[in-house]
């Protein structure tokens, strides 16, 4: 039982950073607000930008295919690349929330309700501690996260491209910037709600 427990506390914060990444990857409008505040529109026209990060959307999702003219065969294999990722990211959610659902319902059928609210205390705690350590990192030193998730994440140097290049005006850094802060603020939010009300129902269980 207590072994079933570990697993919810190694995979919660996973699964909530993961399960954010996924909200947002294929969000119009929330890429649109980002490349608004990274000044895309200045170096690009506005409904061109618009247009092809909508084209680059629904190939990451469904399949379109990019604007061969727009971005360059090294733009669009690096793509591809990244279409792989979010792929794979998509596949680790699906798995650990496959793990870590019938454990929950398991050990609330053994009625080891104690086991589950401390796991689920004991995961968001985790994620809370390593998502604000990254967050601390990623204020001092972001070249250094952004450079590493590539060289860990890529087998090969498409990523790095040219200066000027079309996929680079429409995501510069401080786009990535951007999204990595929404998902950190997204998931200490919800990892701080799931803190609390594990906490409450611990606390609520053990006086019965």
């Amino acid at each position: 039982m207590r072994a079933l427990s570990y697993l919810i506390i190694i995979f919660l914060a996973p699964a909530i950073i993961l399960l954010n990444f996924r909200l947002l990857v294929f969000n119009e409008k929330f890429y649109q607000n980002l490349q608004s505040n990274s000044g895309v529109p200045s170096q690009i026209d506005s409904q061109l930008a618009n247009y092809q990060t909508k084209k680059l959307i629904k190939f990451l999702c469904c399949n379109q295919t990019l604007d061969g003219v727009f971005f360059t065969q090294r733009e669009i294999a690096h793509m591809q690349d990244v279409k792989k990722l979010i792929k794979l990211a998509n596949i680790q959610l699906a798995l650990y929330s496959g793990l870590m659902i019938p454990i929950s319902f398991y050990l609330l059928y053994k009625s080891r309700r104690k086991l589950l609210f401390a796991a689920f205390k004991g995961g968001s705690a985790v994620g809370l501690i390593t998502i604000a350590a990254l967050s601390i990192t990623s204020f001092l030193n972001f070249d250094f996260l952004f450079l590493n998730f590539h060289l860990i994440s890529f087998q090969n140097d498409l990523w790095m491209l040219p200066a000027g290049s079309n996929l680079l005006t429409l995501f510069p850094q401080q786009f990535f910037v951007d999204f990595a802060n929404r998902i950190a603020y997204q998931s200490l939010l919800m990892l701080g709600i799931i803190y609390l009300l594990s906490s409450l129902l611990s606390r609520a269980n053990s006086k019965k």
